[in-house]
């Protein structure tokens, strides 16, 4: 059964111009914004809602109404940044948390609400953390999105739990802008006598889209559960996750290490029971002030190892200490598990016969080091090449992060480049192809002599040509567009060379060679 809750925070753009420049909370405020027009009132504070003034006025029309109005400029954008950091600090009651602009969130709170005995102790527990943020907010839960929002602002004070199935009942009094209506279908019913969602509850769909827009009767529909209405949240659900609250916030270090413990214990806990393993964990602190601190740890594989995640998150850890402010202190903290898949089991080996080192063969061991290393240096910085499809050597493979998901079986790679034959090539390719002067016996053979990085060479074996066609459908430079006849080449000290010759004399290009690789 879904439910979602719907917080307006009422003088969200007042409040917090008054929080971020100082001001005193007396005295009437508007924020305005130039529109088309003229410069029109775009938030009214209480005091100056009390003097008559209200949000859409022009700014003339309002300073007529109360003389001693304060004037700011609105700053949409601040306000939106703060309230998505509202949002992310709201995760710590549902998962499913998004920002409903220019001052409301939703959340989802289906299956969230035995976490705190019920919705009605939920909703407490979210209004009285909203008013230690110094904020005023009005929820309402209901089974649809239109429906908690039409409550939370046109409906009673104090949060409002409605039953599921009584969206119709709960709707029908309040007013036709609580069905979230542009201002265009709101002004053609209001001429026609509109004034209550009640009148238009009754009345045909089909007429009523026709008259007043297809969006009529997909809000109202939206509203009374019979369209579904998606609600993105503002950052990805975690698979399974874990979360303790405190009465007294936490300010040591150690506390912190004590709870992550915990916490992981249980994540790993519901992650065994599942038959389950996670490749990325995300530790949450939740600071009394309202701002979130996150702390991610990647691995390469899907594992249960508690203490070899403790030591990754160590290390985070260290540095959070070093380069955040604790504040007043974290009364919430949560442990989130991402990309999760079924857990695999590793053969290591019957003994350690051969050896004295028992992690020599182990590739558990040497995964462990490197989830250290990329946690330590970032996911970026430790790479490697993974096939890629094409035939031109410098773009048949790629630098991929470690923890990336993909095939790295080369040999597969190459067989399905080149078929059953695979032409032997050098295991050192030059960071680009290397122009050299060479001289060849025919125009279509082998050099004879070279000259590379101001040294000659005399060739006495060749073998070749393997000749590669440009991709003709990817837009690459000039000399990628040129047919290439590449040649394993040995010279007379006995190194061996991978040159190839780009163009083709009978096509009139001009010919040119290059050397691409080295033999051990």
């Amino acid at each position: 059964m879904k439910r979602i809750i719907s917080i307006w925070l009422k003088d969200w753009a007042i409040e917090r111009y008054r929080r971020r420049t100082g001001e005193s909370a007396d005295g009437p405020l508007v924020l305005v914004a130039p529109e088309q027009g003229g410069i029109r009132v775009r938030a009214v504070s209480s005091e100056a809602r009390a003097a008559g003034v209200s949000a859409g006025q022009l700014l003339t029309d309002a300073r007529a109404l109360c003389p001693g109005l304060q004037v700011a400029e609105l700053q949409p954008e601040q306000d939106r940044n703060d309230l998505e950091r509202l949002a992310r600090y709201l995760v710590r009651f549902s998962p499913w948390v998004t920002p409903d602009p220019p001052d409301g969130l939703l959340l989802e709170s289906s299956g969230c609400d035995h976490l705190f005995d019920g919705e009605e102790n939920m909703l407490a527990e979210m209004q009285a953390c909203l008013q230690r943020l110094e904020l005023s907010p009005r929820l309402a839960v209901a089974g649809s999105i239109g429906a908690a929002w039409a409550l939370a602002r046109y409906g009673r004070e104090g949060p409002l739990i409605l039953p599921p199935g009584e969206e119709r009942k709960a709707l029908a009094p309040l007013p036709l802008p609580a069905l979230r209506l542009d201002g265009e279908a709101l002004r053609r019913l209001g001429q026609v006598g509109f004034r209550t969602i009640s009148q238009i509850l009754d009345k045909p769909r089909i007429p009523l889209a026709a008259r007043y827009g297809e969006g009529l009767r997909r809000r109202l529909e939206q509203a009374l559960c019979l369209m579904p209405e998606p609600l993105s949240p503002l950052s990805p659900v975690p698979d399974y996750r874990s979360h303790l609250s405190f009465l007294e916030p936490l300010l040591l270090e150690e506390q912190i290490k004590e709870v992550l413990e915990r916490l992981l214990e249980q994540l790993l806990l519901l992650l065994k029971r599942d038959g389950m393993g996670a490749r990325q964990f995300d530790f949450r602190l939740f600071r009394v002030d309202g701002e979130v601190q996150s702390l991610a740890v990647r691995t390469g594989r899907a594992g249960l190892e508690q203490l070899h995640l403790m030591r990754l998150f160590a290390e985070r850890m260290a540095l959070l200490w070093d380069e955040a402010n604790v504040g007043f202190g974290y009364d919430h903290m949560m442990l989130c598990a991402f990309a999760v898949e079924p857990e695999a089991a590793w053969q290591t080996g019957l003994d350690n016969a051969g050896t004295h080192d028992p992690a020599a063969h182990n590739p558990i061991a040497l995964q462990r080091l490197l989830d250290r290393f990329e946690n330590r240096l970032g996911r970026d910085s430790l790479r490697l090449f993974r096939p890629r499809e094409s035939h031109i050597p410098e773009r048949s493979q790629r630098l991929a992060p470690l923890s990336e998901d993909a095939d790295t079986d080369w040999p597969a790679h190459l067989q399905k480049l080149f078929g059953r034959s695979c032409p032997a090539r050098p295991p050192l390719l030059l960071a680009r192809p290397e122009e050299v002067s060479a001289m060849a016996e025919v125009p279509d053979g082998p050099p004879v002599r070279f000259t590379w990085r101001r040294v000659a060479h005399r060739v006495t074996r060749a073998e070749g040509p393997e000749r590669i066609a440009p991709e003709w459908w990817a837009q690459e430079a000039a000399e990628l567009r040129l047919t290439r006849d590449y040649f394993r080449l040995e010279d007379e000290a006995g190194h061996r060379f991978w040159m190839f010759r780009a163009g083709l004399t009978e096509r009139g290009e001009e010919v040119r060679w290059y050397m691409h690789g080295l033999f051990p």
